[in-house]
Formats: C-alpha cells, sequence, structure tokens
C-alpha cells in the first residue's frame, strides 16, 4: 500500500502494535516475583522488591524450598537471576518480565535446581504505535 505524501492535512490514526522493552532504569524493580514449586501452583516463595537471597532456605526448615524451584512469575521492571547452588554459584539463568509455567521455566533452568537467587532492575515493558492505515479513505 502506498500513501499519496501529496495529500494535505493527511495523519495517519495510531494503534496499539504490542510492546518492547524499554530501558534498564535504577529502581524499576518494584513488584513481587513469585516462585512456585509447581506449575504456577503449590507452595511459594514471595520476595518484593530488588532482593539478594544467598540461600533460598535461610531461616526455614532445611529443604523447605530447596532444589523446589519449576515456575515463576517476575514483575514488570525486575530480572531474576537463578543460582544452582548457595552463594549465587552454578548458573547464572536470567529472567526478564513475565509468567513462566513449568515448560518455559525448564526451557531456561532446570527444575528442581535453584538454591539462590538475585533480583535486580531490569526491562519495563513500552507499548509502541503506528499508524493503522496508510492512506486515507476520504
Amino acid at each position: 500500500i502506498v500513501k499519496n505524501i501529496d495529500r494535505s492535512g493527511w495523519k495517519p490514526p495510531s494503534v496499539s502494535t504490542g510492546t518492547r522493552w524499554g530501558p534498564i532504569k535504577e529502581d524499576n524493580c518494584k513488584g513481587q516475583t513469585i516462585i512456585y514449586d509447581g506449575d504456577l501452583t503449590g507452595r511459594s516463595m514471595r520476595y518484593t522488591g530488588k532482593r539478594d537471597v544467598w540461600w533460598i532456605d535461610e531461616w526455614r526448615p532445611p529443604w523447605y524450598f530447596n532444589d523446589r524451584a519449576t515456575s515463576m512469575i517476575v514483575p514488570d521492571g525486575c530480572k531474576v537471576e537463578l543460582y544452582h547452588h548457595s552463594k549465587y554459584s552454578g548458573g547464572p539463568a536470567t529472567f526478564l518480565p513475565g509468567t513462566y509455567n513449568a515448560n518455559d521455566f525448564k526451557k531456561k533452568f532446570p527444575s528442581n535446581r535453584m538454591s539462590s537467587l538475585k533480583i535486580r532492575d531490569g526491562p519495563k515493558k513500552i507499548t509502541t504505535t503506528v499508524p493503522s492505515k496508510m492512506f486515507d479513505a476520504t
């Protein structure tokens, strides 16, 4: 489709075409990260904002959540780095904002292998707009 640029007064209408990632800024990460031991169900660990968790079972009974993660929700503005072992060794695998069911999760990180994590500022989604049609019908 070609638009005749000589028509005066023509303005293309805008529609949303989806999302793209914006820049990472300090204090982007304010939402709640949720890690599940089932497919977005079951026992969960919840962290709000940025956080370093050197061992997932700190202050809990041994093996409460260690090596149990199978799915996760990462809020907009955050990124999560998962590690196989405590004290941030063995890894990391980085997850950007989104919902990771068990199948999506294991494509990036083996299920039931996470022992520590870091939650950092990540990108925010930006909605972009483009013309919905390339010519004026009048």
